[in-house]
């Protein structure tokens, strides 16, 4: 298996891989990106794509709306993987010599990176499920602390409950409404 720094060291192939981060794509428009922005042929951006699904990144399927074409989804394992990796990084990072700290690599470290939540698998099912909490019917309005009844006036911070005119002028100072009417 092909590290993922590795695959990712060709800018070509590593703006594929960004390219398809967004979604799926045929191959002729990775082609007309790749063949742009660096000026190279087709046959070059054909041999990067044959890599790339070679190495398990990107699935290709005869697109069902042009048979002639191939369609390209980026793999999510291999992000997975990439993170992996990049976890690995940190490990070193947060175990390195020659800091103010003075960590050996024997003593567990604090992390300088928090482990991800995953857009797959069960990171995503908790925020998906924190989105329908937050719009439940019932779900609590003034959570941030703010008074939201229609009797309260919030623009210019004044009470109106007491029958004070806003209009008139209200005077918030000492966190007591003072109002002109009386």
């Amino acid at each position: 298996m092909i590290h993922p720094f590795e695959i990712l060291a060709d800018p070509m192939r590593r703006r594929i891989v960004e390219v398809l981060a967004v979604g799926e794509h045929t191959a002729g428009i990775l082609a007309d990106v790749i063949t742009t922005e660096f000026a190279v042929r087709r046959s070059t951006v054909s041999y990067h794509l044959r890599t790339l699904r070679d190495a398990n990144v990107v699935w290709s399927a005869v697109d069902p709306e042009d048979p002639r074409a191939r369609r390209y989804r980026l793999n999510a394992e291999f992000l997975e993987d990439l993170d992996r990796a990049v976890d690995g990084l940190f490990e070193l990072w947060d175990h390195r010599y020659g800091t103010g700290e003075a960590r050996a690599p024997i003593h567990p470290a604090p992390r300088s990176r928090q482990p991800r939540l995953h857009r797959l698998g069960e990171g995503r099912r908790v925020r998906i499920e924190q989105r329908i909490a937050a719009f439940a019917p019932g779900a609590d309005d003034s959570a941030d602390g703010l008074d939201t009844r229609a009797d309260l006036d919030t623009r210019d911070g004044c009470d109106t409950r007491d029958g004070c005119d806003t209009r008139d002028g209200c005077d918030t100072r000492d966190g007591r409404d003072i109002c002109d009417d009386g």
